[in-house]
Protein backbone atom coordinates (compact mmCIF):
# COMPACT_ATOMS: atom_id res chain seq x y z
CA UNK A 1 0.00 0.00 0.00
CA UNK A 2 1.30 3.17 -1.17
CA UNK A 3 1.85 5.63 1.57
CA UNK A 4 0.34 9.07 0.89
CA UNK A 5 2.62 12.37 0.96
CA UNK A 6 0.61 15.45 2.09
CA UNK A 7 1.23 18.34 -0.55
CA UNK A 8 3.12 21.32 0.58
CA UNK A 9 0.76 24.25 1.50
CA UNK A 10 2.17 26.14 -1.19
CA UNK A 11 1.35 23.97 -3.81
CA UNK A 12 -2.43 23.96 -2.64
CA UNK A 13 -4.76 26.13 -4.53
CA UNK A 14 -6.95 28.01 -1.90
CA UNK A 15 -3.81 29.29 -0.35
CA UNK A 16 -2.37 29.94 -3.14
CA UNK A 17 -5.06 32.28 -4.13
CA UNK A 18 -5.56 34.32 -0.71
CA UNK A 19 -1.73 34.74 -0.48
CA UNK A 20 -2.03 36.16 -4.38
CA UNK A 21 -4.87 38.55 -3.24
CA UNK A 22 -2.51 40.58 -1.34
CA UNK A 23 -0.26 41.15 -4.24
CA UNK A 24 0.24 43.20 -7.00
CA UNK A 25 0.35 42.99 -10.64
CA UNK A 26 4.27 43.42 -10.51
CA UNK A 27 4.73 41.26 -7.39
CA UNK A 28 2.93 38.35 -9.19
CA UNK A 29 4.78 38.61 -12.21
CA UNK A 30 8.01 36.80 -10.79
CA UNK A 31 5.65 33.79 -9.47
CA UNK A 32 4.72 33.07 -12.98
CA UNK A 33 8.14 31.13 -13.18
CA UNK A 34 8.37 28.69 -10.23
CA UNK A 35 6.27 26.23 -11.17
CA UNK A 36 3.02 25.22 -13.24
CA UNK A 37 0.92 25.32 -10.15
CA UNK A 38 2.06 28.57 -9.50
CA UNK A 39 2.10 29.71 -13.10
CA UNK A 40 -1.30 28.55 -13.45
CA UNK A 41 -3.01 30.63 -9.86
CA UNK A 42 -1.31 33.60 -11.25
CA UNK A 43 -3.45 33.59 -14.01
CA UNK A 44 -6.61 32.80 -12.76
CA UNK A 45 -5.75 35.85 -10.05
CA UNK A 46 -4.99 37.75 -12.76
CA UNK A 47 -7.92 37.25 -15.18
CA UNK A 48 -10.06 38.19 -11.99
CA UNK A 49 -9.11 41.28 -11.93
CA UNK A 50 -10.47 44.18 -13.81
CA UNK A 51 -10.07 47.85 -14.43
CA UNK A 52 -13.16 49.91 -14.55
CA UNK A 53 -13.52 53.80 -15.95
CA UNK A 54 -17.05 55.11 -14.95
CA UNK A 55 -18.22 58.28 -16.95
CA UNK A 56 -21.68 58.18 -16.00
CA UNK A 57 -24.57 56.12 -14.50
CA UNK A 58 -25.01 53.99 -17.08
CA UNK A 59 -22.12 53.37 -17.19
CA UNK A 60 -21.94 52.58 -13.43
CA UNK A 61 -25.38 50.46 -13.78
CA UNK A 62 -23.65 48.48 -16.04
CA UNK A 63 -20.42 47.56 -14.09
CA UNK A 64 -22.99 46.72 -11.41
CA UNK A 65 -24.72 44.41 -13.26
CA UNK A 66 -21.42 42.70 -14.28
CA UNK A 67 -20.35 42.07 -11.10
CA UNK A 68 -23.73 40.54 -10.18
CA UNK A 69 -23.36 37.80 -13.05
CA UNK A 70 -19.79 37.40 -12.60
CA UNK A 71 -19.23 37.42 -8.86
CA UNK A 72 -15.67 36.59 -8.91
CA UNK A 73 -14.84 39.36 -11.01
CA UNK A 74 -12.81 41.96 -8.71
CA UNK A 75 -12.29 46.08 -9.39
CA UNK A 76 -8.99 46.31 -8.81
CA UNK A 77 -8.51 50.29 -10.29
CA UNK A 78 -11.43 52.56 -10.44
CA UNK A 79 -11.53 56.15 -11.90
CA UNK A 80 -14.68 58.21 -11.89
CA UNK A 81 -14.37 60.49 -14.99
CA UNK A 82 -16.18 63.62 -15.38
CA UNK A 83 -19.35 62.72 -13.90
CA UNK A 84 -21.72 64.22 -11.00
CA UNK A 85 -21.45 61.63 -8.33
CA UNK A 86 -24.42 62.43 -6.05
CA UNK A 87 -26.85 62.29 -9.06
CA UNK A 88 -27.45 58.89 -8.06
CA UNK A 89 -26.10 58.23 -4.61
CA UNK A 90 -27.66 54.67 -3.97
CA UNK A 91 -25.80 53.14 -6.78
CA UNK A 92 -22.64 55.03 -6.17
CA UNK A 93 -22.93 53.58 -2.39
CA UNK A 94 -23.58 49.98 -4.08
CA UNK A 95 -20.61 50.38 -6.27
CA UNK A 96 -18.41 51.09 -3.09
CA UNK A 97 -19.42 48.47 -0.83
CA UNK A 98 -19.41 46.19 -3.45
CA UNK A 99 -15.96 47.06 -4.73
CA UNK A 100 -14.39 47.55 -1.52
CA UNK A 101 -12.88 44.98 -0.55
CA UNK A 102 -10.46 44.14 -4.05
CA UNK A 103 -9.69 47.78 -4.79
CA UNK A 104 -6.34 49.14 -4.56
CA UNK A 105 -6.41 52.16 -6.47
CA UNK A 106 -8.88 54.84 -6.61
CA UNK A 107 -8.84 57.83 -8.92
CA UNK A 108 -11.08 60.79 -9.30
CA UNK A 109 -10.91 62.79 -11.86
CA UNK A 110 -12.91 65.91 -12.83
CA UNK A 111 -16.29 65.12 -11.44
CA UNK A 112 -18.99 66.90 -9.42
CA UNK A 113 -18.80 66.23 -5.65
CA UNK A 114 -21.53 67.86 -3.30
CA UNK A 115 -20.30 65.56 -0.42
CA UNK A 116 -17.19 63.37 0.00
CA UNK A 117 -18.61 60.49 2.90
CA UNK A 118 -18.74 57.68 0.09
CA UNK A 119 -15.47 58.40 -0.84
CA UNK A 120 -14.17 58.26 2.89
CA UNK A 121 -16.32 55.21 3.37
CA UNK A 122 -14.79 53.75 0.39
CA UNK A 123 -11.33 54.52 1.32
CA UNK A 124 -12.12 53.65 4.67
CA UNK A 125 -13.37 50.35 4.23
CA UNK A 126 -10.71 48.75 1.25
CA UNK A 127 -8.05 47.24 3.27
CA UNK A 128 -5.97 47.20 -0.06
CA UNK A 129 -5.79 50.33 -1.26
CA UNK A 130 -3.11 52.31 -1.17
CA UNK A 131 -3.06 54.69 -4.25
CA UNK A 132 -5.24 57.57 -4.56
CA UNK A 133 -4.88 60.34 -6.99
CA UNK A 134 -7.49 62.99 -6.73
CA UNK A 135 -8.52 65.78 -9.29
CA UNK A 136 -11.69 67.40 -8.72
CA UNK A 137 -11.33 71.24 -7.95
CA UNK A 138 -12.72 72.63 -11.49
CA UNK A 139 -14.20 76.25 -11.74
CA UNK A 140 -17.66 75.33 -10.47
CA UNK A 141 -20.88 75.83 -13.23
CA UNK A 142 -23.72 78.35 -12.07
CA UNK A 143 -25.94 76.40 -10.17
CA UNK A 144 -23.12 74.60 -8.23
CA UNK A 145 -21.01 76.64 -6.45
CA UNK A 146 -21.75 74.66 -2.76
CA UNK A 147 -20.77 71.76 -4.49
CA UNK A 148 -17.05 72.80 -4.21
CA UNK A 149 -17.27 73.64 -0.58
CA UNK A 150 -15.62 70.15 0.84
CA UNK A 151 -12.58 68.45 -0.57
CA UNK A 152 -11.13 65.41 0.41
CA UNK A 153 -9.29 66.16 3.68
CA UNK A 154 -10.65 69.26 5.80
CA UNK A 155 -9.29 72.19 6.33
CA UNK A 156 -6.33 72.00 9.08
CA UNK A 157 -7.73 74.88 11.60
CA UNK A 158 -10.76 75.63 10.12
CA UNK A 159 -13.58 77.25 12.70
CA UNK A 160 -15.85 74.68 11.33
CA UNK A 161 -16.01 71.10 13.10
CA UNK A 162 -14.39 68.58 10.91
CA UNK A 163 -14.17 64.68 11.67
CA UNK A 164 -10.66 63.12 12.35
CA UNK A 165 -9.82 61.05 9.12
CA UNK A 166 -6.56 58.84 9.00
CA UNK A 167 -6.41 56.04 6.00
CA UNK A 168 -3.36 54.26 7.21
CA UNK A 169 -3.61 51.85 4.14
CA UNK A 170 -2.56 54.17 1.79
CA UNK A 171 1.01 54.67 0.50
CA UNK A 172 0.29 56.94 -2.73
CA UNK A 173 -1.23 60.00 -2.75
CA UNK A 174 -1.56 62.77 -5.72
CA UNK A 175 -4.04 65.61 -5.89
CA UNK A 176 -3.89 69.12 -7.26
CA UNK A 177 -5.22 72.06 -5.60
CA UNK A 178 -6.82 74.93 -8.09
CA UNK A 179 -5.58 78.60 -8.59
CA UNK A 180 -9.07 79.36 -8.27
CA UNK A 181 -10.50 77.06 -6.03
CA UNK A 182 -12.54 78.12 -3.03
CA UNK A 183 -10.24 78.22 -0.15
CA UNK A 184 -12.76 75.65 1.90
CA UNK A 185 -11.43 73.41 -1.14
CA UNK A 186 -8.28 73.47 -1.03
CA UNK A 187 -6.03 70.73 0.56
CA UNK A 188 -3.34 71.38 2.51
CA UNK A 189 0.07 69.92 3.88
CA UNK A 190 -0.78 69.39 6.98
CA UNK A 191 -4.37 67.70 6.45
CA UNK A 192 -2.44 65.32 4.26
CA UNK A 193 0.11 63.93 7.12
CA UNK A 194 -2.54 63.66 9.59
CA UNK A 195 -5.00 61.39 7.03
CA UNK A 196 -1.99 59.58 5.86
CA UNK A 197 0.52 58.17 8.23
CA UNK A 198 2.29 55.71 6.25
CA UNK A 199 2.43 57.87 2.72
CA UNK A 200 5.25 56.65 0.70
CA UNK A 201 4.64 58.86 -2.16
CA UNK A 202 3.01 62.11 -1.98
CA UNK A 203 2.71 63.88 -5.76
CA UNK A 204 1.21 67.48 -5.45
CA UNK A 205 0.08 69.90 -7.79
CA UNK A 206 0.32 73.53 -6.41
CA UNK A 207 0.82 72.44 -2.74
CA UNK A 208 -0.38 74.56 -0.10
CA UNK A 209 1.65 74.73 3.10
CA UNK A 210 1.30 76.94 6.12
CA UNK A 211 4.10 78.58 8.48
CA UNK A 212 7.02 75.97 8.67
CA UNK A 213 6.30 76.38 12.66
CA UNK A 214 3.62 74.65 12.03
CA UNK A 215 5.29 71.56 10.88
CA UNK A 216 7.86 71.36 14.03
CA UNK A 217 6.30 68.30 15.24
CA UNK A 218 5.01 66.69 12.55
CA UNK A 219 6.50 63.67 10.31
CA UNK A 220 6.46 61.75 7.54
CA UNK A 221 8.70 58.83 8.50
CA UNK A 222 7.57 56.69 5.43
CA UNK A 223 7.81 58.82 2.71
CA UNK A 224 10.28 58.25 0.43
CA UNK A 225 9.25 60.09 -3.02
CA UNK A 226 8.45 63.80 -3.30
CA UNK A 227 6.76 65.32 -6.07
CA UNK A 228 5.68 69.04 -6.74
CA UNK A 229 4.47 70.90 -9.33
CA UNK A 230 3.62 74.30 -8.90
CA UNK A 231 2.21 76.59 -11.38
CA UNK A 232 3.95 79.54 -13.42
CA UNK A 233 2.50 82.70 -11.48
CA UNK A 234 5.51 83.70 -9.15
CA UNK A 235 3.74 83.57 -5.91
CA UNK A 236 2.53 79.88 -6.92
CA UNK A 237 5.94 78.34 -7.38
CA UNK A 238 8.73 76.19 -5.37
CA UNK A 239 9.90 78.89 -2.97
CA UNK A 240 11.71 79.41 0.41
CA UNK A 241 8.55 78.89 2.64
CA UNK A 242 7.76 75.38 1.23
CA UNK A 243 11.65 74.25 1.27
CA UNK A 244 11.51 75.81 5.19
CA UNK A 245 8.73 73.35 5.45
CA UNK A 246 10.62 70.10 4.14
CA UNK A 247 13.54 70.91 6.66
CA UNK A 248 10.74 71.40 9.45
CA UNK A 249 9.50 67.83 8.54
CA UNK A 250 13.24 65.99 8.39
CA UNK A 251 12.51 64.35 5.59
CA UNK A 252 14.66 61.26 4.14
CA UNK A 253 13.89 61.38 0.65
CA UNK A 254 14.76 58.65 -2.26
CA UNK A 255 13.07 60.60 -5.07
CA UNK A 256 12.85 64.48 -5.47
CA UNK A 257 10.83 66.32 -8.29
CA UNK A 258 10.55 70.00 -8.58
CA UNK A 259 8.74 71.93 -11.23
CA UNK A 260 8.74 75.37 -11.59
CA UNK A 261 10.79 77.19 -9.12
CA UNK A 262 10.75 80.76 -7.55
CA UNK A 263 13.35 83.01 -9.55
CA UNK A 264 12.86 85.13 -5.85
CA UNK A 265 14.87 81.97 -4.10
CA UNK A 266 17.98 82.30 -2.96
CA UNK A 267 19.73 78.84 -4.69
CA UNK A 268 21.67 78.39 -1.42
CA UNK A 269 18.43 77.26 0.06
CA UNK A 270 17.87 75.06 -2.41
CA UNK A 271 21.23 73.43 -2.69
CA UNK A 272 21.78 72.78 0.95
CA UNK A 273 18.10 71.13 1.33
CA UNK A 274 19.37 68.93 -1.71
CA UNK A 275 22.17 68.06 0.03
CA UNK A 276 21.25 67.16 3.04
CA UNK A 277 19.53 64.04 1.67
CA UNK A 278 22.92 62.56 0.13
CA UNK A 279 22.79 59.63 2.23
CA UNK A 280 19.31 58.33 0.99
CA UNK A 281 18.66 60.22 -2.93
CA UNK A 282 18.54 58.07 -5.37
CA UNK A 283 16.52 60.34 -8.43
CA UNK A 284 16.89 64.16 -8.97
CA UNK A 285 14.38 65.78 -11.66
CA UNK A 286 14.54 69.81 -11.18
CA UNK A 287 12.04 70.91 -13.98
CA UNK A 288 11.24 74.69 -15.23
CA UNK A 289 8.40 75.13 -18.00
CA UNK A 290 8.52 77.48 -20.83
CA UNK A 291 6.70 80.11 -19.70
CA UNK A 292 9.62 80.88 -17.47
CA UNK A 293 12.22 79.07 -18.97
CA UNK A 294 14.82 82.07 -18.51
CA UNK A 295 14.31 81.78 -14.95
CA UNK A 296 17.80 80.65 -13.39
CA UNK A 297 18.26 78.86 -10.37
CA UNK A 298 21.82 77.49 -10.47
CA UNK A 299 21.94 74.73 -7.49
CA UNK A 300 24.73 73.00 -8.68
CA UNK A 301 27.31 71.55 -7.56
CA UNK A 302 25.99 68.86 -5.40
CA UNK A 303 27.75 65.57 -4.23
CA UNK A 304 25.48 63.02 -4.00
CA UNK A 305 27.60 59.99 -3.72
CA UNK A 306 24.26 57.08 -4.41
CA UNK A 307 22.45 59.26 -6.87
CA UNK A 308 21.62 56.95 -10.00
CA UNK A 309 19.32 58.97 -12.31
CA UNK A 310 19.37 62.86 -12.46
CA UNK A 311 17.38 65.19 -14.93
CA UNK A 312 17.70 68.45 -15.26
CA UNK A 313 16.99 71.58 -16.79
CA UNK A 314 19.40 74.17 -18.36
CA UNK A 315 18.63 76.76 -16.15
CA UNK A 316 19.65 75.16 -12.42
CA UNK A 317 22.94 74.27 -14.62
CA UNK A 318 26.31 76.89 -14.46
CA UNK A 319 29.13 74.47 -15.49
CA UNK A 320 28.25 71.24 -17.34
CA UNK A 321 31.21 69.40 -15.29
CA UNK A 322 29.26 70.03 -11.98
CA UNK A 323 27.50 66.83 -13.33
CA UNK A 324 30.00 65.52 -15.38
CA UNK A 325 32.86 65.20 -12.75
CA UNK A 326 32.17 61.37 -11.07
CA UNK A 327 33.58 63.34 -7.92
CA UNK A 328 30.05 64.87 -7.65
CA UNK A 329 27.59 61.76 -8.68
CA UNK A 330 29.69 58.60 -8.56
CA UNK A 331 27.16 56.05 -9.32
CA UNK A 332 25.29 58.28 -11.61
CA UNK A 333 24.08 56.24 -14.55
CA UNK A 334 20.82 57.72 -16.41
CA UNK A 335 21.39 61.51 -17.16
CA UNK A 336 18.90 63.82 -18.56
CA UNK A 337 19.17 67.01 -20.04
CA UNK A 338 15.32 68.87 -20.12
CA UNK A 339 16.88 72.04 -21.85
CA UNK A 340 14.36 73.86 -24.34
CA UNK A 341 15.00 76.02 -27.97
CA UNK A 342 15.94 79.20 -26.44
CA UNK A 343 18.80 77.18 -24.04
CA UNK A 344 22.44 79.03 -24.48
CA UNK A 345 24.48 75.58 -24.17
CA UNK A 346 27.48 77.29 -24.93
CA UNK A 347 28.10 78.83 -21.95
CA UNK A 348 27.77 76.03 -20.04
CA UNK A 349 30.80 73.86 -21.45
CA UNK A 350 34.43 75.02 -20.29
CA UNK A 351 36.82 74.44 -22.18
CA UNK A 352 38.09 71.42 -20.45
CA UNK A 353 35.08 68.71 -20.41
CA UNK A 354 35.02 66.15 -17.35
CA UNK A 355 34.40 62.52 -18.03
CA UNK A 356 32.02 60.64 -16.11
CA UNK A 357 32.37 56.49 -17.02
CA UNK A 358 29.37 55.38 -15.10
CA UNK A 359 26.53 57.43 -17.17
CA UNK A 360 25.12 54.63 -19.74
CA UNK A 361 21.61 55.82 -20.26
CA UNK A 362 21.20 60.03 -21.96
CA UNK A 363 18.09 61.04 -23.06
CA UNK A 364 18.63 65.36 -24.76
CA UNK A 365 16.64 67.77 -26.07
CA UNK A 366 17.61 70.75 -28.60
CA UNK A 367 21.46 70.77 -28.40
CA UNK A 368 23.37 72.35 -31.14
CA UNK A 369 26.29 69.88 -33.26
CA UNK A 370 28.98 71.32 -31.52
CA UNK A 371 28.00 71.11 -27.91
CA UNK A 372 26.59 67.67 -28.88
CA UNK A 373 30.34 66.38 -29.62
CA UNK A 374 31.70 67.94 -26.57
CA UNK A 375 29.09 66.19 -24.42
CA UNK A 376 29.44 62.36 -26.03
CA UNK A 377 33.25 63.19 -25.15
CA UNK A 378 32.49 63.53 -21.69
CA UNK A 379 30.38 60.33 -21.50
CA UNK A 380 32.43 57.49 -23.38
CA UNK A 381 30.86 54.74 -22.43
CA UNK A 382 26.76 55.40 -23.53
CA UNK A 383 24.54 52.35 -24.37
CA UNK A 384 21.46 54.12 -24.58
CA UNK A 385 20.06 57.33 -26.53
CA UNK A 386 17.39 59.12 -26.73
CA UNK A 387 17.79 62.54 -29.05
CA UNK A 388 15.00 64.87 -29.58
CA UNK A 389 14.23 67.23 -31.40
CA UNK A 390 17.00 65.04 -33.85
CA UNK A 391 18.37 66.43 -37.59
CA UNK A 392 20.61 65.01 -39.79
CA UNK A 393 24.18 66.63 -38.30
CA UNK A 394 23.30 65.19 -34.73
CA UNK A 395 22.62 61.49 -36.17
CA UNK A 396 25.75 61.72 -38.12
CA UNK A 397 27.63 63.03 -35.02
CA UNK A 398 25.89 59.62 -33.27
CA UNK A 399 26.72 57.24 -36.18
CA UNK A 400 30.23 58.01 -36.24
CA UNK A 401 31.01 58.40 -32.46
CA UNK A 402 28.57 55.98 -30.73
CA UNK A 403 29.50 52.69 -32.36
CA UNK A 404 29.07 50.93 -28.99
CA UNK A 405 25.07 51.58 -28.81
CA UNK A 406 22.55 49.21 -27.55
CA UNK A 407 19.29 51.23 -28.07
CA UNK A 408 18.57 54.59 -30.34
CA UNK A 409 15.43 56.87 -29.89
CA UNK A 410 15.30 59.77 -32.57
CA UNK A 411 12.59 62.09 -32.42
CA UNK A 412 11.75 65.12 -34.89
CA UNK A 413 9.35 67.90 -34.37
CA UNK A 414 7.14 69.35 -36.92
CA UNK A 415 8.29 73.30 -36.48
CA UNK A 416 11.95 72.67 -36.54
CA UNK A 417 13.84 73.55 -39.90
CA UNK A 418 16.39 71.09 -39.89
CA UNK A 419 14.54 68.07 -40.03
CA UNK A 420 15.75 64.52 -39.63
CA UNK A 421 15.36 63.07 -42.96
CA UNK A 422 16.09 59.40 -44.86
CA UNK A 423 20.03 60.71 -46.15
CA UNK A 424 20.73 61.57 -42.19
CA UNK A 425 19.72 57.49 -41.47
CA UNK A 426 21.32 55.95 -44.60
CA UNK A 427 23.94 58.19 -45.21
CA UNK A 428 23.10 58.58 -49.09
CA UNK A 429 22.01 61.77 -50.20
CA UNK A 430 19.27 62.31 -52.92
CA UNK A 431 20.10 61.50 -56.21
CA UNK A 432 22.89 59.71 -55.12
CA UNK A 433 24.03 56.16 -55.26
CA UNK A 434 26.92 56.02 -53.12
CA UNK A 435 27.20 56.39 -49.31
CA UNK A 436 29.27 59.43 -48.43
CA UNK A 437 28.48 59.87 -44.41
CA UNK A 438 28.16 57.72 -41.32
CA UNK A 439 24.56 55.67 -41.17
CA UNK A 440 22.86 53.61 -39.00
CA UNK A 441 24.59 50.36 -40.09
CA UNK A 442 27.58 51.78 -38.33
CA UNK A 443 25.95 50.80 -35.19
CA UNK A 444 26.53 47.26 -34.85
CA UNK A 445 25.64 46.30 -31.61
CA UNK A 446 22.28 48.39 -32.18
CA UNK A 447 19.39 46.19 -30.90
CA UNK A 448 16.35 49.02 -30.46
CA UNK A 449 15.90 51.36 -33.20
CA UNK A 450 12.78 54.33 -32.59
CA UNK A 451 12.47 56.65 -35.18
CA UNK A 452 9.89 59.57 -35.55
CA UNK A 453 9.77 61.55 -38.59
CA UNK A 454 7.72 65.06 -38.87
CA UNK A 455 7.33 64.34 -42.98
CA UNK A 456 6.99 61.50 -44.69
CA UNK A 457 10.73 59.58 -45.94
CA UNK A 458 11.25 57.42 -48.85
CA UNK A 459 10.38 53.96 -47.46
CA UNK A 460 12.20 52.23 -49.89
CA UNK A 461 15.52 53.82 -49.27
CA UNK A 462 15.34 54.23 -45.56
CA UNK A 463 15.54 50.06 -45.55
CA UNK A 464 18.54 49.80 -47.46
CA UNK A 465 20.10 51.32 -44.39
CA UNK A 466 18.03 49.46 -41.73
CA UNK A 467 19.01 45.87 -42.66
CA UNK A 468 22.40 46.66 -42.33
CA UNK A 469 22.04 46.46 -38.08
CA UNK A 470 23.16 42.67 -38.12
CA UNK A 471 21.97 43.22 -34.47
CA UNK A 472 18.69 45.03 -34.18
CA UNK A 473 15.64 43.44 -32.83
CA UNK A 474 12.91 45.64 -31.95
CA UNK A 475 12.12 48.47 -34.36
CA UNK A 476 9.42 51.51 -34.09
CA UNK A 477 8.94 53.78 -37.16
CA UNK A 478 6.98 56.98 -36.65
CA UNK A 479 5.27 58.88 -39.52
CA UNK A 480 6.43 56.35 -41.86
CA UNK A 481 4.06 55.31 -44.68
CA UNK A 482 4.98 51.25 -44.59
CA UNK A 483 4.82 49.07 -48.28
CA UNK A 484 4.62 45.54 -48.53
CA UNK A 485 7.69 45.26 -49.63
CA UNK A 486 9.09 47.00 -47.21
CA UNK A 487 7.32 45.71 -44.60
CA UNK A 488 7.99 42.26 -45.94
CA UNK A 489 11.60 43.03 -45.89
CA UNK A 490 11.94 44.75 -42.69
CA UNK A 491 9.54 41.96 -40.24
CA UNK A 492 11.64 39.07 -41.97
CA UNK A 493 14.43 40.33 -40.31
CA UNK A 494 13.52 42.23 -37.03
CA UNK A 495 11.61 40.17 -34.98
CA UNK A 496 9.79 43.47 -33.37
CA UNK A 497 8.50 45.79 -36.08
CA UNK A 498 6.02 48.44 -35.72
CA UNK A 499 5.20 50.69 -38.58
CA UNK A 500 2.78 53.79 -37.12
CA UNK A 501 0.71 53.86 -40.65
CA UNK A 502 -2.62 53.35 -41.54
CA UNK A 503 -4.41 51.03 -39.46
CA UNK A 504 -6.54 49.33 -42.08
CA UNK A 505 -2.96 48.76 -44.57
CA UNK A 506 -1.36 47.67 -41.35
CA UNK A 507 -4.02 45.08 -40.57
CA UNK A 508 -3.90 44.14 -44.12
CA UNK A 509 0.10 43.66 -44.01
CA UNK A 510 0.15 41.61 -40.78
CA UNK A 511 -2.79 39.49 -42.23
CA UNK A 512 -1.03 38.56 -45.39
CA UNK A 513 2.46 37.84 -43.87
Amino acid sequence: MEKYVQPHPLLLSNILAKIFSYLTEVELLPCVTVCHIWRSETHATLRKRITATISSVRLMKKFLARLESEPLKQITELTLKKMLIDLNPKEFSLLMSRISNSLRKLTIHTCLIHSMDPVHFLIRNAPYLTHITLDTLKTPPIGYESWFRHSLLPIYGSTTPRKPLCFPGVKYFEYMNYDNAFDAAETRLVSVIEAFPKLETLFAKNLKVDDPTTYLNMRMPQLQCLFVQMGVRPMRRVNEQLIRVFEALKLKLRHIRFQNVSEIMRPSVLQDWIQSHSETLRNLELEQIMDIIEVSISCFPLKLPNLHYLAVDRNFVKNINHILDMKYFPQLNKLEFRFQGTSNWIKIFPKTIAVHENVRDLEISYIDCTCFQKLLYGLPNLKILVLNHGNDNLLRIVFKNLTQLKSFSCHAEVEQLNEMTTAGITGINPGEDLRTCPYIGDLKLLSSLHLSFSSTPNSSILYKGILDCPTLQNLILVGLKVTYCLYASISCFVPMFFGLINEQLLIRLLHNS
